[in-house]
């Protein structure tokens, strides 16, 4: 089942067979700034974007149930990997190659 938003855009797809809900979010500029899943009620994936001031983009931030939690900045800044809360990798660009940082969460994990 698909609901409209008042810009007529899709903004929630109900599929009673897989009983998941798929929400869309757009701001006041009408540009798409959420999606987020839920799965028998719980929380299954969420996506989110930001702008900045002049409407490029800012941050992108993905959240995955129970997998990981994805953030990149603009351009030029940082991005951050965390997978199951054991580990975090942040990676910034300096303009010529990438740096690493891989980050233990909560101490060692087998």
């Amino acid at each position: 089942m698909y609901d409209y938003a008042a810009n007529g855009q899709i903004a929630k797809v109900t599929d009673k067979n897989l009983d998941r809900v798929t929400v869309s979010e757009f701001d006041v500029a009408n540009r798409p700034c959420q999606i987020t899943t839920l799965e028998n009620g719980s929380h299954l994936y969420n996506a989110r974007l930001t702008y900045d001031k002049f409407s490029q983009p800012k941050s992108f931030q993905e959240r995955v149930s129970g997998s990981f939690d994805l953030t990149i900045l603009a351009p030029g800044g940082r991005i951050c990997l965390q997978h199951l809360g054991y580990f975090s990798i942040t990676s910034i660009y300096n303009g010529i190659f990438f740096l690493f940082a891989i980050t233990t969460i909560g101490g060692a994990h087998e």
